[in-house]
């Protein structure tokens, strides 16, 4: 098959098979493929908000100790060759067409003499296989694995071995898969300890704090729970902030920023530990959170007009994008003026409520299908909740709503637009491929 013969197979699979939580599959094809993971030193993610930014900070850690990183992903924004990516201190390349032909059709015949009894795997279990199956082919010196729902019973925790597990904040998400109360959605994501590892989490609430703990302690790992940053300093130009009476800054915006850095940074003094001396690990570990680049998270798309991008999809995250909206944004000097798509099984009410007075002027679009909610029928339901107007954009088009709304200038703030609510609008806002 080719590229496109490919992404045409991932889709008939998706529509057969779609979501299935369980780690049979995986084991079926991890082991008829000799474990692939075994040849690989793996970093493995949980959380429900800041696992991308985490694995970045990690990533470019690494790479600025000199070692090759592979990262697995999810979900990509632009394309879908962006779940697998390789990066050194000299080089970044995400996964190419000739090498997801490859892959997937090997693992498309593979799956007639694996699967003889029955069977079939997802198109997540799919990706998975083939993203470890390149960082393993290309010799990778370490591998970021991000869940991709949960932990327990996700594909990726099918892995024989890790070196690490690390924990970004966790809060309700899937309740559907997961289970109804942060309690049963921590546990379902400590799951990933599962063998003697080195385990890292922010600081959660209390009663998840205690459950990975416990977790760690069963498997007698070693447990960092990361401090606090301190003295966060935002503007529009960089992020800092101290942490363990060290000092660090960031091109990445939002308050939320520090706190899935200092995760990273606490991981990386661990795999660094015997690498080099405490100074060599701070200025390696503070020009990696420099450096750190991660798209569609509170990221200023456009100067003029402003425009700000946030993936935010889940109350959680809408409230820490209102938390640097009202911080970088403050409206006695700008005009703020949001637009928001969303996919329909989110929490609509709970979102309204951090959105509440926000914006001068909302607008909604429709978020992409089939899972997205249709632009009228968010508006419609934001107005109940929000008491105020609420204008679908029934085009769609992101751009010439911000051009429209920019040539209609109703004061003398400075205007900034914003949008958030599903990454799956970052496309519209900005277009184009990766290299």
């Amino acid at each position: 098959m080719n590229y496109k013969e490919c992404l045409e197979y991932i889709d008939d699979v998706t529509k057969k098979y779609g979501i299935s939580p369980g780690l049979d599959n995986m084991n079926i094809m991890l082991d008829y493929y000799k474990r692939p993971e075994k040849k690989l030193s793996i970093v493995h993610l949980s959380g429900t908000n800041g696992k991308g930014s985490t694995a970045a900070y990690l990533a470019s850690i690494l790479k600025s100790a000199g070692f090759t990183v592979g990262r697995y992903i999810s979900p990509c924004i632009l394309d879908y060759r962006e779940k697998i990516i390789i990066e050194s201190s000299v080089e970044k390349r995400y996964i190419t067409e000739d090498e997801v032909s490859k892959y997937i059709s090997e693992i498309k015949e593979d799956i007639k003499y694996a699967f003889c009894n029955g069977g079939h795997p997802t198109p997540f279990e799919i990706e998975t296989v083939m993203a470890l199956r390149m960082f393993a082919d290309n010799k990778t010196d370490y591998v970021i694995l991000e869940c991709g729902m949960g932990g327990e019973l996700d594909a990726t925790n099918a892995i024989c071995g890790k070196e690490m597990c690390i924990f970004t904040s966790i809060s309700l998400e899937h309740t559907r898969f997961l289970g109804n109360t942060l309690e049963e959605i921590a546990h379902n994501k400590a799951g990933i300890i599962n063998c003697k590892c080195n385990v890292v989490s922010v600081n959660q609430r209390d009663s998840v704090n205690d459950i990975i703990s416990t977790c760690a302690s069963k498997y007698n790992c070693k447990y960092v729970k990361c401090d606090e940053p301190v003295n966060i300093k935002l503007s529009l130009e960089k992020t800092s902030f101290d942490y363990c009476d060290r000092k660090y800054e960031t091109m990445l915006h939002a308050y939320y920023q520090p706190y899935n850095a200092v995760a990273a940074i606490e991981a990386a003094k661990i795999l660094l530990s015997d690498k080099m001396n405490e100074e060599e690990k701070y200025d390696t570990i503070s020009k990696g959170i420099m450096k750190a680049y991660w798209p569609g998270r509170f990221e200023i798309v456009s100067k003029n007009p402003c425009v700000v991008f946030d993936g935010a999809h889940n109350p959680a995250g809408i409230e820490a994008f209102v938390s640097g909206v009202k911080l970088l944004y403050p409206d006695n000097e700008y005009r703020r003026i949001g637009i928001i798509g969303v996919f329909a099984d989110k929490n609509i009410e709970k979102m309204a409520d951090y959105i509440k007075n926000i914006f001068d002027e909302l607008y909604t679009v429709t978020a992409k299908k089939p899972r997205g909610m249709d632009a009228d029928a968010l508006a419609e339901r934001l107005e109940a909740y929000l008491w105020k107007k609420v204008t679908p954009c029934m085009d769609n088009d992101i751009i010439s709503l911000i051009n429209d709304v920019s040539d209609k200038k109703k004061d003398d703030r400075s205007e900034a637009f914003f949008v958030f609510g599903s990454l799956s609008l970052y496309e519209l806002v900005k277009g184009g491929k990766v290299e």
